[in-house]
């Protein structure tokens, strides 16, 4: 059946976007625990951690109150040509490194700063690369969800406008994600 062999495209799509996506992620929050175990320990570590805790308050009321605060950020997005230059699959598992990269295109959300910040004053790979791998899946479980969403392929324009509509959630979740995570942090410097 024809509905049969896009289930199949679909679902190769959506693992090689996931698991490409992981991989970038994943090599980005080592790269950053590595970094992060570079800083000495004692009152620099410390203070790293306060500048972690900075940056989540920073992206808490960014999303919160100030919308229009400016964000360190390259203005460029993944190519729309992957599409149609390559097969499905491969395609999508190019899309889903460039965007696992986090920082190599546009952002919607602050909250990945925070991330990087948090892995930073970590200082430890692994942790790094379990704070971008969280990262990574929550942003891509939409996809998978996609299917249990839509109510047929037909509504795919109407869910990104719904999609769309609702910003402010997902802005909401960036908040709440941040103040739960600046108390963690916050907890980590008075010990």
């Amino acid at each position: 059946m024809k509905v049969d062999g896009l289930r199949r495209i679909w679902l190769r799509s959506v693992t090689a976007y996931t698991l490409a996506g992981a991989l970038a992620s994943g090599l980005v929050g080592v790269s950053a625990g590595w970094l992060g175990s570079l800083i000495p320990g004692g009152d620099a570590m410390r203070a790293v951690l306060v500048v972690a805790a900075l940056v989540g308050i920073w992206v808490a009321l960014r999303e919160a109150i100030a919308r229009t605060w400016p964000m360190p950020q390259i203005r460029r997005q993944t190519p729309e040509t992957l599409r149609v230059r390559y097969s499905a699959p491969v395609a999508a598992a190019l899309w889903g490194f460039d965007l696992g990269l986090v920082f190599s295109t546009w952002l919607t959300f602050a909250g990945p700063w925070f991330v990087l910040a948090v892995a930073l004053a970590l200082g430890d790979p692994l942790a790094g690369a379990v704070l971008f791998l969280g990262h990574w899946l929550a942003r891509a479980a939409w996809l998978w969800l996609a299917p249990y969403l839509l109510t047929s392929a037909r509504v795919g324009p109407e869910f990104s406008r719904q999609v769309t509509r609702t910003i402010g959630l997902f802005r909401t979740v960036q908040v709440v994600a941040a103040t739960i995570g600046v108390v963690a942090v916050l907890r980590l410097v008075v010990g």
